[in-house]
């Protein structure tokens, strides 16, 4: 029996579940969603998809036909090794709620707008495959929580200076993430100027993808720290003059701040540490096989809790210092399933076992269906028993439903076949 699942199996794509264009790496790692090359063009454009409103809520909306609302955070990552051309950022993160507070960001939930009843946190767009373990994806997940507190963000473009972009840490004695310098290498009265300093190297905005652990003020914003972790901090603002290359700057104002004077709640004790992701790969093609190796590679890493190996990058749980966790396995457990809330007999369950898919639990005049991925039926049969079987004998091996109709009501179940 040739299907397209069996077609899906041979070129290591996964599965399409019914009539949705989206598809289930078979690790269940990572899902996938096929475009056309206009469609997905507006993806990784100069003006991007995922920074329209509309664009954005209705590939989320359609991620969730077809999943439970089980996501704390969706990234969307397109099929490229590299950065488009003209594409204008590394990674980027929209809020959707947030529940918080005590970080400097209000209460708020657009969940409604996306097809969450409330979990989903934000979406998270990587233009890259490679970006999920070089970073930015520390970076975007830490904009979650920070930095909307302080008045540290800072923009320089070489000549001129913006003040405006909070939530970066700017000329801030705290190197994590979101940009900031280590506060140790701090170097004041230079030239003889006391508002003249000199620090080593850093970022205004960021510090190296996922090449650093987060600050302790911004596992503190995290909920992954307590206050009486995080050291006195200072920002420095009104900043009239900056040496890249030296790494000098001229700041007329610095104010010293205390993590315990801003209480977060929920606070550490009580704060969520651990958060389930979709990896969502948008492309224009057949995902293949070394495409599907190195996402799986990069995503086990990257959620890996307990040390990667590398000495040169993070994951998440390195960043947190073993608090927090990423959940990306076990995708096909978010899946819906059609009648799931109506068990039949209250026992209706299926399973295989030496060549045989056993159905316990039916009522009287039971009609079992078996359905495969693309919505096909493969096999019917009624009976009066309360237990049945169907052979898997011509049965490719893969993930279907079993639909049991009776005089006690329907159910569907998801079987795997191996």
């Amino acid at each position: 029996m040739k299907t397209l699942f069996t077609i899906f199996l041979t070129t290591l794509t996964g599965l399409v579940w019914g009539a949705s264009r989206i598809t289930v790496d078979n690790g269940g790692r990572f899902a996938s969603i096929l475009m056309t090359e206009s469609e997905y063009a507006g993806w990784i454009s100069s003006s991007p998809n995922f920074d329209k409103n509309d664009k954005r809520t209705a590939l989320v909306k359609e991620v969730y036909q077809l999943f439970k609302d089980d996501f704390d955070f969706i990234f969307m990552i397109a099929n490229e090794t590299n950065i488009p051309a003209g594409f204008p950022y590394y990674g980027e993160l929209i809020s959707v709620s947030n529940n918080v507070t005590g970080i400097g960001s209000g209460i708020f939930n657009y969940g409604t707008n996306y097809g969450s009843d409330g979990k989903l946190k934000s979406t998270i767009f990587l233009p890259a495959r490679k970006f999920i373990l070089y970073g930015p994806t520390l970076h975007e997940l830490s904009h979650q929580w920070g930095n909307f507190l302080f008045n540290a963000g800072i923009t320089w473009d070489g000549v001129n200076f913006y003040n405006s972009s909070i939530p970066h840490w700017g000329f801030t004695g705290a190197k994590g993430q979101l940009g900031g310098f280590d506060p140790t290498t701090l170097i004041s009265n230079v030239d003889g100027n006391p508002n003249k300093y000199k620090v080593g190297s850093f970022g205004l905005n960021a510090n190296g993808g996922n090449g650093l652990p987060y600050s302790d003020i911004e596992l503190y914003l995290m909920g992954m720290a307590p206050a009486s972790e995080v050291a006195d901090f200072t920002v420095y603002t009104d900043v009239t003059f900056y040496d890249y290359n030296t790494q000098t700057f001229i700041a007329n104002k610095k104010t010293t701040y205390k993590a315990s004077n801003y209480p977060r709640t929920p606070d550490y004790s009580s704060s969520q540490k651990e958060f389930k992701i979709l990896f969502l790969l948008l492309t224009k093609s057949a995902v293949t096989s070394a495409e599907a190796s190195e996402l799986n590679r990069h995503i086990d890493s990257f959620c890996l809790a307990g040390s990667d190996g590398s000495s040169s990058l993070y994951n998440f749980w390195e960043a947190t210092k073993g608090r927090g966790k990423i959940y990306a396995e076990n995708l096909d457990t978010s899946i819906k399933t059609s009648d799931s809330n109506t068990i039949l007999n209250n026992n209706f369950k299926a399973f295989v076992t030496n060549g045989k898919i056993k159905i316990e639990g039916l009522g009287n005049n039971a009609t079992i269906t078996l359905i495969d991925i693309c919505g096909r039926i493969l096999m019917q049969k009624n009976t009066n028993l309360v237990e049945t079987e169907l052979s898997t004998k011509n049965i490719n091996r893969g993930v279907y439903i079993i639909k049991a109709d009776g005089s006690n009501g329907c159910s569907s179940q998801k079987i795997i076949i191996p």
